[in-house]
């Protein structure tokens, strides 16, 4: 039976002309499975066990996947038009394993879709498919795993032990990902040149690549995150870091409305916009020409350094100008009651390098930049 699964992705691949990115994946499925077993053959509307430790690897070709959660504590549910087979084994890990197959179907019904209902924990997923939708709406203390190859991917409430999100497409670009929470050991999204956005994310080590889209994160935090866009812009509401964080768009806008901890940011023309606070450690900004706008919280305790000879603003502190090094200075210490109220405040230094572009540095309460960007909203919806 796994030389049949192999046979049937080659045989898929030459027919249908599905990318063979998933071919590799059928193979894979194929051979690591031990002690496989058929449940069915054909259309779907069945519940299958699935003990905790369960991992659904769904290989689909022409249908879209959608993932609920919520089901019986021991029992998945599966239903789908078209051609599927269901197999049941143990993998090398001794983790139950369910496999879920499309064969692929001249008669293919458009918008068909396979829907899995799975227990509220402890069930992973491997998902792929040639170009179609993935939606999960939860998994918590699993694993997931998602290839669509432009298709997007829709998520809900996720908290992994690992996540992979991957959306490359050789053809289309890769499709968009939208998600509200992503919360793992581990996380990669890669989605070539569709948008990222995601309300909360929160991770060990954390990564997101989109090749030209756009990215919007509402709040991060890691130890460790890298966040790349290619020339769309990256906005990132709250982003707190434990290690480092190295964050850049090659062109597009920058902005990070609150920063705490090490990070390196890098627009590569673009503008760029931070808002440093209390928690604040090294900081490099650069954008190659772009403009710079630096707020300064006034639980900060900081020093601005400011290269070269460009335009410099700042009302809020006295530069201390070195005019051999083309260097001005801007030190930020917060009052004594500050330091009382917020406990004890890291000592920041904050290197900006905008090769020429304006700069401009401000002292600002995180309840002053509120107003401000809610003023900014209302000036662009009446726009």
């Amino acid at each position: 039976q796994p030389h049949s699964l192999c046979s049937m992705a080659l045989r898929s691949h030459a027919v249908y002309g599905c990318t063979s990115k998933l071919v590799p994946s059928l193979i894979a499925a194929a051979q690591s499975i031990r002690g496989l077993h058929a449940l069915v053959t054909g259309p779907l509307d069945m519940e299958i066990p699935s003990a905790p430790g369960t991992e659904f690897r769904l290989l689909c070709q022409q249908s879209s996947v959608e993932v609920k959660a919520g089901g019986s504590v021991t029992v998945a549910q599966l239903k789908a038009t078209g051609s599927w087979t269901v197999l049941q084994s143990i993998s090398p890990k001794g983790h139950p394993v369910t496999s879920v197959h499309e064969t692929p179907s001249a008669a293919h019904t458009p918008g068909a879709k396979l829907t899995l209902v799975v227990p509220d924990k402890w069930t992973s997923l491997v998902i792929s498919t040639c170009g179609q939708p993935v939606s999960v709406a939860k998994v918590n203390e699993a694993r997931l795993s998602v290839h669509t190859q432009g298709g997007p991917v829709t998520l809900g409430q996720i908290r992994a032990h690992k996540a992979l999100i991957n959306t490359l497409s050789a053809t289309a670009g890769g499709g968009a990902v939208q998600g509200v929470e992503m919360s793992a050991g581990c996380v990669n999204i890669t989605s070539g040149g569709a948008p990222v956005t995601l309300k909360r994310l929160v991770g060990q080590q954390v990564e997101v690549v989109t090749g030209g889209g756009a990215a919007a994160v509402g709040a991060l935090y890691a130890e460790r995150c890298h966040l790349h866009t290619g020339g769309g812009n990256l906005e990132v509401g709250t982003l707190d870091v434990s290690i480092e964080a190295n964050v850049s768009t090659h062109g597009g806008a920058l902005s990070i409305l609150g920063l705490d901890g090490q990070a390196e940011l890098c627009s590569g023309g673009g503008p760029l916009e931070t808002h440093l606070h209390g928690k604040v450690g090294d900081v490099r900004l650069s954008t190659k020409g772009g403009a710079v706008q630096l707020a300064v919280s006034p639980q900060a305790h900081v020093d601005v350094c400011v290269m070269g000879q460009g335009q410099v603003e700042c009302a809020d502190a006295d530069p201390k100008t070195n005019q051999q090094e083309g260097t001005r200075v801007f030190h930020f210490k917060p009052k004594p009651s500050e330091e009382t109220r917020y406990g004890q405040l890291s000592e920041g230094h904050v290197v900006v390098d905008s090769q020429g572009g304006p700069v401009q540095v401000r002292l600002e309460g995180w309840m002053e930049a509120l107003q401000q960007r809610m003023a900014n909203k209302a000036v662009q919806q009446k726009a």
